[in-house]
């Protein structure tokens, strides 16, 4: 690279101000990636954020270049006469071989010379030490992404709605299995549903206050009950009224 070839500090200072701006409008992104689904649009966006922050360390590491070479013209030009005055007046050539000034134009090419070391070296540096944080943002971004790609799979699946009514204030609690569909309420009351037909089965009622969890426990895990549990399942509930029940859900009634 020629010093007519360097960009000038205003133009870098205005691409690290650009690069840096986009980050922070992918980690605003990445943010609400947790409370809504992001368009595709900002998707592209939040997966160029590895491309944009290594265009942001090469701006950086030019700017870094770019300072030591203004320091070594600056350095050169205070001492480029005391140079020449020295080798003049200090050195005697041998016989042979003339001395030769520093003159400007060889000035530019050591000057040259120094930002395509600089650029060789800090090339090397950042095989070595930014492939690991590349890999920790790509990494990162994988794991940023992934509910968004489970979000995008369970959008494209289609799905029965069915509205079941029946209790008369707030539904608190529920479980479910294969079958069954078990509900507790602000109204005090439990309730058992159909998973096939969507139909009511059972209203039982028996808490005097909000109903605040409930499970289906299949009855093998309840062998130490005394009755049989082997061939049905066991409901059980637990309220504001400081009791737990259980329920047998194949009469309605607790145990």
């Amino acid at each position: 690279m020629s010093a007519d070839q360097i960009p000038s500090s205003d133009d870098l200072k205005k691409a690290m101000r650009k690069y840096e701006k986009k980050l922070r409008q992918i980690s605003h992104l990445e943010e609400q990636n947790s409370f809504r689904e992001l368009t595709k649009e900002e998707l592209n966006k939040v997966y160029t954020k590895q491309d944009v922050q290594k265009e942001l360390d090469n701006t950086l590491a030019l700017i870094k270049s770019i300072n030591l070479l203004s320091k070594a013209v600056m350095d050169d030009d205070e001492s480029a006469e005391d140079l020449n005055t020295t080798m003049t007046e200090n050195i005697v050539p041998e016989a042979g071989h003339n001395m030769t000034p520093l003159t400007p134009t060889k000035r530019s090419h050591m000057v040259s010379a120094v930002l395509t070391q600089t650029e060789a070296t800090e090339a090397v540096d950042d095989e070595v030490l930014i492939e690991p944080d590349s890999k920790k943002r790509k990494k990162k971004n994988d794991e940023i992404t992934e509910p968004a790609r489970l979000r995008q799979t369970w959008c494209n699946q289609h799905f029965v709605v069915s509205k079941m009514d029946g209790h008369n204030d707030v539904v608190s609690c529920l479980d479910c299995n294969q079958d069954l569909l078990l509900t507790g309420s602000r109204d005090t009351s439990l309730k058992v549903w159909s998973l096939r037909t969507f139909e009511m089965l059972h209203h039982m009622g028996g808490h005097s206050s909000t109903v605040t969890g409930v499970r289906l426990v299949p009855g093998s895990e309840l062998q130490q009950h005394a009755i049989d549990l082997h061939n049905f399942t066991v409901g059980l509930s637990g309220s504001l009224d400081c009791s737990v029940k259980a329920w047998n859900l194949v009469s309605g009634m607790p145990f």
